[in-house]
């Protein structure tokens, strides 16, 4: 009999303890990969260890990353003018259609803030996942105004998976 009950213990510890990994696949909540552990102890308790993997921020990340070097040294010319072509193609690699489309009727830039626009923002640009909701990100960067009054831009951005390819398709306040 006591043979049998460590017998069992042990098929049971075998077959409890796994390990899986979980990629939430609905747009708005697939922001990180979670790998997790169960096993059992002495007393036979259940114990449950969870790892979150930051890859999907951190390839999220490097997609506003991209959009934003891009964006920004398109915007930033010798004589002031961009191409204004080329900067609406970036959008629309980088953005969703109905973001295009809210965002026509703008009179200001919304991923920038600002009327001019500089390379140096490039080297200081912080982009960082916001801890409050899923699939939204901070970009954030500082400059110097004509006045010489130091300015501080923050911009929320929802970013989501569609159709294999990372979209940006919000932009808070707007």
């Amino acid at each position: 009999m006591k043979t049998n009950v460590s017998m069992l213990l042990v098929v049971l510890c075998l077959s409890v303890s796994c390990t899986a990994t979980h990629k939430d696949k609905d747009k708005d909540t697939e922001n990180e990969n979670v790998s997790s552990t169960t096993s059992i102890n002495s007393e036979g308790e259940s114990i449950v260890n969870t790892e979150v993997h930051t890859n999907i921020v951190d390839e999220k990340i490097n997609f506003i990353k991209s959009f934003y070097t891009e964006y920004i040294t398109e915007n930033c010319t010798d004589d002031g003018l961009p191409n204004i072509e080329d900067v609406e193609k970036i959008k629309e690699k980088y953005c969703s259609k109905e973001l295009l489309t809210k965002i026509k009727m703008l009179d200001y830039d919304p991923f920038l803030n600002v009327q001019d626009c500089d390379l140096e923002w490039l080297k200081i640009l912080n982009i960082k996942a916001d801890t409050k909701e899923d699939s939204w990100f901070i970009v954030s960067y500082s400059y110097i105004d004509y006045l010489n009054i130091k300015q501080n831009i923050r911009i929320r951005l929802k970013i989501i998976l569609i159709d294999k390819s990372y979209c940006i398709v919000d932009i808070e306040g707007i």
